[in-house]
């Protein structure tokens, strides 16, 4: 799983870094990278690899541009030269910064739920509609009652 899948998301790195020739650097080879950089933001962010942002995430289109560049990055690295080194010296620097960006502002999803998240409200307060609800029934009777359940 990658946030820039299929061919968009190749075709999308390969113009960002330049428009690559397929020839000079094959789908395969950039599909790689994407899944490295993929693999990076989760273990940046301290997420598995089965549980990625998801589209309604609001870090979703950041994350999306960052794996872009990232994979960028590494499809630029083999090339060298003096235009594309000081272009790998740029991407890692942003790379940096946008990934301490999203280390600090994800908005993490509480895993495990506890009893102070769980709120009674009484009928009467959550239907303002029907003042005559009641706050609290009790049950008489019961296994160890002779009476049969009655609702007060």
């Amino acid at each position: 799983m990658v946030y820039n899948s299929g061919q968009p998301g190749i075709d999308a790195v390969r113009k960002q870094a330049g428009n690559l020739l397929t020839t000079d650097y094959l789908d395969a080879d950039i599909t790689e990278n994407i899944n490295a950089a993929f693999s990076q933001i989760q273990m940046a962010l301290d997420r598995t690899l089965t549980t990625p942002l998801v589209s309604t995430d609001v870090e979703y289109g950041f994350v999306k541009k960052l794996e872009a560049k990232i994979a960028q990055k590494e499809c630029l690295k083999p090339y060298g030269g003096p235009d594309n080194l000081e272009r790998i010296r740029e991407l890692e620097a942003e790379i940096a910064t946008d990934l301490k960006f999203l280390e600090e502002n994800v908005q993490n999803v509480v895993s495990t739920i506890t009893s102070a998240m769980h709120v009674y409200t009484p009928a009467a307060l959550t239907y303002p509609k029907n003042p005559d609800a009641a706050v609290y029934r009790s049950i008489k009777g019961g296994s160890s009652s002779a009476l049969p359940y009655v609702l007060e």
